[in-house]
C-alpha cells in the first residue's frame, strides 16, 4: 500500500490492531448494544443469520475487519459445514480491494 494513506484500525473479529487505507478497509455492520450484526444471533452456541431488528440496524456502526480474519471467514465458508452455515458469501480483503481500486 506504498504511496496511499494508510489508517490504523482495530479489527472487530481478533481485536488486533492492523494499517489498510481508509477506502479500501473491509467493514462489517455491528450493533453496539449487542456487539454483533443486526442479522446474527447465537442460538445453542452457534452463530445463525436471523431477519435483522430494525432497531438495531438503525443503531449499527461500520467495524473495521482485518485481511486475516477475512481469511479465517473465507476458509470457513469454502469448507462448509456447520460452523459455517451463518456465512453467506466470500469476503474481498482490504489488500486485493486496494489492489483492484488503486491500480
Amino acid at each position: 500500500m506504498t504511496g496511499q494513506t494508510t489508517a490504523l484500525f482495530a479489527c472487530y473479529g481478533c481485536k488486533e490492531r492492523f494499517l489498510a487505507c481508509p477506502e479500501c478497509v473491509t467493514t462489517i455492520r455491528v450493533d453496539p448494544v449487542t456487539n454483533r450484526p443486526p442479522d446474527a444471533a447465537i442460538i445453542d452456541g452457534k452463530a445463525v443469520h436471523v431477519s435483522p431488528d430494525p432497531e438495531a440496524a438503525a443503531r449499527a456502526v461500520q467495524q473495521p475487519v482485518c485481511d486475516g480474519c477475512v481469511s479465517l471467514r473465507n476458509a470457513a465458508y469454502l469448507k462448509g459445514g456447520p460452523e459455517a452455515a451463518h456465512i453467506e458469501s466470500l469476503w474481498e480483503t482490504t489488500e486485493d480491494r486496494h489492489r483492484r481500486s488503486h491500480a
